[in-house]
C-alpha cells in the first residue's frame, strides 16, 4: 500500500489547508485487481463520430465499437481517497504522519469491506 498527496484537492479551507490524500493498492495486497484495471487511451480530440447537440454519441453501439478498438494502458486507481484538514503551517512531515496513520486503517477497512468514509481518529 502507499499513499500520495493530490494537488487538485489542495486548497484553504476555512483557514485551515486541506490535503487530499490517495490510497493505493500495490501487487498482493487484498483486491488489488479491483483498481489495477486496463484503461483506453482516448485520443486529443476525443470521438469523432456523429453526436447530438450535447455532444454525446449519437449512436451507442458505434461508440462502444470505438472505445473497444483504442489502444489500453494499465493504471491503478486509488481505494480510496480522503480530505484531511491541517494548520496553514503544517509541514510535509505533519501531513505524512497523519496519511501514515490513516493507510493501515483504511486498507483494514477495504479488506473486510467496510464503509472507508469514517476514520477512527479526528482527521
Amino acid at each position: 500500500m502507499r499513499w500520495e498527496i493530490e494537488e487538485s484537492g489542495c486548497c484553504e479551507r476555512k483557514g485551515m489547508r486541506q490535503v487530499r490524500i490517495c490510497f493505493y493498492l500495490e501487487p498482493g495486497d487484498s483486491r488489488y485487481a479491483e483498481h489495477h484495471v486496463n484503461m483506453p487511451v482516448h485520443p486529443k480530440g476525443g470521438y469523432k463520430g456523429k453526436q447530438d447537440e450535447h455532444g454525446r454519441p449519437d449512436s451507442v453501439d458505434d461508440y462502444k465499437a470505438w472505445r473497444d478498438a483504442l489502444p489500453k494502458k494499465w493504471q491503478t486507481n486509488p481505494f480510496h481517497n480522503h480530505f484531511i484538514r491541517v494548520a496553514i503551517d503544517a509541514t510535509d512531515e505533519d501531513i505524512a504522519k497523519q496519511a501514515e496513520a490513516l493507510l493501515p486503517q483504511f486498507y483494514g477497512k477495504w479488506r473486510r469491506r467496510e464503509k472507508l468514509g469514517v476514520t477512527d481518529g479526528n482527521h
